[in-house]
């Protein structure tokens, strides 16, 4: 094994490392030759990489390789056929060849990685794939029927056995479902396609036997804990070697890479902000050995001292971020607290080895006492506009202590209302508002729409606020309001409803916005079309236009623009106005326009 050192320079303290790299040779017997076994004197040229030059048998890795061959038009059709020959990979065949990497223990970062294949004739292939689907190298001699006992494909879709006259099992085993005299063999099941397979090597460099590919990038997924199902290549016309066929012409996987280590550990956990129920935790990202961001934080709290013997029994903090690049500042609020109460916090780093780092730096923090200072008592609660069925309300926000904007703001506020009178003993009794608005900070003047009254009823409506603790506000001033008698009237119908003019695609329209005769305020406007005449029959029917404006004070002139129509198409246009009554009281039809739209 021939080993390099590399050496990393230290940065802001996260970041300081010497690392070795490994440089192996993988294979499935010793031995290690560069010269053309077959002696034709052609292959002189050593096409590896740099860090590969030199190699000797005693960087030879003795590692589990299973290579095999999927290949058509065989005695059985198509299947697994692997007996240590010179087998074509061409159009419809395919090469698998997957090396065991676990011996060499977790892996870092690739340098590179190359794999070295045997070629006989040929003249084109394509670069290995990575295979994502699990299969097995089979037993078959490429005679009928196959080498007894069967071997048990991986998959379904893989398999591979012996040719039996029934249908077989994954295990090689007769399948009792099926019945017996069809010529099948377990291989049969499916065929390896492009489906199994995804990122392609980087490349191929090659003289007339030996030829290289760079699979630096396919190696770094099984090192990042992608599962390692090995490579494959397709569509060629060269004849190659797989390992049956001996040591000196054996498929190799020649490997630079640096170990995985245990990341760096945390040196600067600090304290950001505390109260009485929460703290904020800062820290700079580690880096992972080789470098990276690493895999996961495990954050842990107690209120004894931390250190090594005891990490594992102190309280898991959940909600950690997922590592950022190394230098990065992270950040984790750490809530559910209790007030006045010293903890004490500490973080080990994973890789995705689970390598763990070396315990961070001990932080040690008390939280406040509990907040005593309720939210400020809203005074200025008002009923703005009154209707049958909704009442308008405005009031300002207060802040979390008292009115105090520099204290935040406030956690949660209600307001509540019932057809009876509402005090400090009855409020929680009272009907909440469903949709109140964000919480806003103190001062800001908020304002909510109470819908689905009843007409001709009286109602009274209070405000409450709270903040973390929770700590409530005294009962807000309480306001009384009665809403307007029903509304049975309809809006007035838009009598000048006009097509300004047309394009293409879009339709021009203007229209006075007409007033609601009743008490309800004008809701808004539903504009359709209709390559038809529209009228009331089939209103319904005809398409509703979309973003259509708001309600406008009546006498206003409103335009608004129809898009996505078909060139060169006659439409009609109509209009309906509604107002804000629960149900709605909508109006006639306004005057019907049309127009047909130019060519494009």
């Amino acid at each position: 094994m021939k080993v390099r050192l590399i050496v990393v320079l230290a940065m802001c303290g996260w970041f300081a490392s010497t690392v070795a790299a490994d440089v192996v040779v993988l294979k499935r017997d010793p031995g290690l030759v560069y010269d053309d076994p077959a002696a034709t004197g052609s292959s002189s040229t050593n096409r590896l990489s740099s860090q590969f030059q030199g190699l000797t048998a005693d960087d030879v890795v003795v590692t589990d390789v299973s290579d095999t061959m999927l290949a058509t038009g065989t005695w059985a059709g198509f299947g697994w056929r692997n007996y240590g020959a010179a087998s074509s990979v061409g159009t419809g065949n395919w090469g698998l060849w997957q090396f065991d990497l676990s011996g060499l223990g977790p892996i870092g970062k690739v340098n590179k990685a190359e794999l070295r294949l045997y070629f006989v004739n040929g003249n084109s292939i394509q670069a290995p794939l990575r295979v994502v689907t699990p299969w097995s190298e089979g037993n078959k001699d490429g005679n009928f029927p196959g080498i007894d006992p069967a071997e048990a494909g991986a998959s379904g879709a893989h398999p591979s056995g012996l040719q039996t006259n029934q249908w077989q099992l994954p295990d090689g085993s007769p399948d009792p479902g099926q019945s017996s005299g069809t010529i099948t063999g377990t291989w049969a099941a499916g065929q390896f396609s492009t489906a199994d397979t995804d990122i392609a090597g980087e490349g191929r460099l090659s003289n007339d036997r030996w030829h290289v590919f760079n699979i630096t990038s396919i190696a770094q997924s099984w090192a990042n804990g992608d599962p390692n199902y090995g490579v494959a290549i397709y569509n060629g016309n060269y004849s190659l070697r797989l390992s049956e066929a001996g040591a000196d012409v054996q498929p190799v996987l020649f490997l630079d890479y640096l170990p995985d280590e245990p990341p760096l550990g945390v040196t600067d956990l600090a304290v950001s902000a505390v109260d009485w129920f929460e703290v904020e935790l800062t820290w700079t990202a580690p880096s992972d050995v080789p470098p990276g961001p690493v895999e996961s934080y495990d954050i842990r709290m107690s209120t004894s001292p931390i250190d090594e013997t005891n990490f594992d029994a102190a309280t898991p903090v959940t909600g950690a971020p997922v590592p950022a690049e190394p230098g990065t500042t992270e950040t984790l609020v750490v809530d559910g607290l209790s007030p006045s109460t010293t903890y004490y916090f500490a973080i080990r780093c994973v890789d995705r080895s689970n390598f763990t780092s070396p315990l961070s730096n001990v932080i040690q923090v008390t939280t406040e006492v509990t907040d005593p200072v309720a939210p400020g008592t809203v005074t200025d609660l008002a009923a703005v506009n009154v209707k049958p069925n909704y009442v308008a309300l405005t009031w300002t926000a207060p802040a979390d202590d008292g009115f105090d904007p520099f204290s935040g703001p406030v956690s949660s506020w209600e307001i509540r209302y019932s057809t009876a009178p509402i005090d400090a003993g009855n409020f929680a009794a009272a009907t909440p508002v469903a949709e109140m608005p964000a919480i806003a900070a103190g001062g800001t003047p908020m304002s909510v729409t109470v819908w689905g009254l009843a007409s001709s009823t009286t109602y009274y409506f209070a405000f409450k606020a709270a903040d973390e603790v929770p700590n409530w506000s005294a009962l807000s001033n309480v306001v009384t309001a009665t809403t307007l008698e029903a509304d049975p009237y309809e809006p007035e119908a838009v009598t000048d409803f006009e097509l300004l003019g047309m394009l293409p695609k879009i339709a021009y329209l203007r229209w006075t916005a007409p007033a609601d005769i009743g008490s309800a305020d004008i809701g808004g406007y539903d504009v359709r079309y209709s390559m038809s005449p529209i009228d009331e029959t089939n209103w319904d029917a005809a398409v509703q236009a979309e973003g259509e404006p708001a309600a406008a004070a009546a006498g206003s002139v409103v335009e608004f623009a129809i898009a996505n129509l078909e060139p060169e198409t006659q439409y009609y246009f109509a209009m309906k106005s509604y107002d804000l009554a629960e149900p709605a009281n909508i109006s006639a039809l306004s005057n019907v326009v049309g127009g047909t739209t130019p060519a494009q």
